[in-house]
């Protein structure tokens, strides 16, 4: 009896679930800093089953629209349900992670009233009014 196979190899999006699976798990490979190394992992469902995260990814909006990429909706947050969206380049833009010195260009721009200009934290502010409020519940001014 022969070994059962998918049949995915080789298809867009069997290679979009290896390139995750790389990144969060090869300490080789150089997005594994980016990712494993900071904990990123993919739902352990899907990664004993590509076909069922292949469908999922597939079952989303804008799946298949030109100009869209897998996204995860909370940078710091693993690759598993809810999680996952398809996203334009400016969307993903959005969504990167804030370091040292944004960190603390994000934080005096809230403190003087500003409007904040990145994403913080994995939460996107749209208003001032949102980014003040969690502000104060962070840091409690």
């Amino acid at each position: 009896m022969g070994k059962i196979t998918h049949g995915l190899t080789g298809t867009k999006m069997y290679n979009k679930f290896n390139q995750i699976q790389t990144r969060c798990y090869n300490k080789n490979d150089h997005n594994y800093q980016k990712y494993g190394k900071r904990g990123i992992i993919m739902h352990e469902i899907w990664r004993e089953n590509p076909t069922l995260f292949i469908s999922y990814i597939k079952s989303l909006p804008n799946y298949n629209r030109t100009g869209y990429s897998l996204d995860r909706v909370m940078n710091d947050e693993n690759y598993e349900p809810m999680n996952l969206k398809w996203s334009t380049s400016s969307e993903q833009a959005l969504n990167r992670r804030v370091r040292g010195e944004i960190k603390e260009k994000y934080i005096i721009a809230v403190k003087e009233g500003k409007q904040p200009f990145r994403v913080y934290k994995g939460k996107r502010h749209y208003t001032l009014e949102s980014a003040l409020l969690e502000r104060k519940e962070k840091y409690g001014f």
